[in-house]
């Protein structure tokens, strides 16, 4: 049973995560579409695997997890150093700093919620 509350947290965190990368697709979808394709796919497998971690709490959708929270951090990482070739100053005018803001929040709360789990059988003290 006190292995369900940090799997709650981490799917609620994972499907905000998702809900953000998919406003972040509908928002981009004009200026960069190839980039929208991807956000939206993030989203999706996001959505999917945060069904499977309340569901199951499966290595598979840990492991989705991961990767969709760990490009979302690489790929604002790279927006906010960079920026986005002919996005231009849409950035500003859409939001994205704020869904930014949101997705690297929601990426760090799921890695940090599917950290829990490996870390509960190790101790540090004696």
């Amino acid at each position: 049973m006190a292995g369900s509350v940090p799997r709650r947290a981490t799917a609620v965190a994972a499907a905000l995560l998702a809900a953000v990368l998919a406003a972040q697709a509908v928002l981009m979808r004009d200026e960069a579409a190839y980039l929208s394709v991807l956000l939206l796919a993030g989203a999706v497998l996001g959505a999917a695997a945060t069904v499977c971690l309340r569901l199951r709490g499966c290595f598979a959708a840990r492991f989705t997890l991961v990767l969709v929270a760990a490009l979302t951090l690489l790929g604002e990482g790279l927006l906010v150093a960079l920026g986005l070739p002919g996005l231009g100053r849409a950035a500003a005018r859409t939001g994205l700093t704020v869904t930014g803001a949101a997705a690297v929040l929601g990426a760090v709360v799921v890695l940090q919620g599917l950290r829990s789990k490996h870390d509960a059988g190790h101790r540090v003290g004696p």
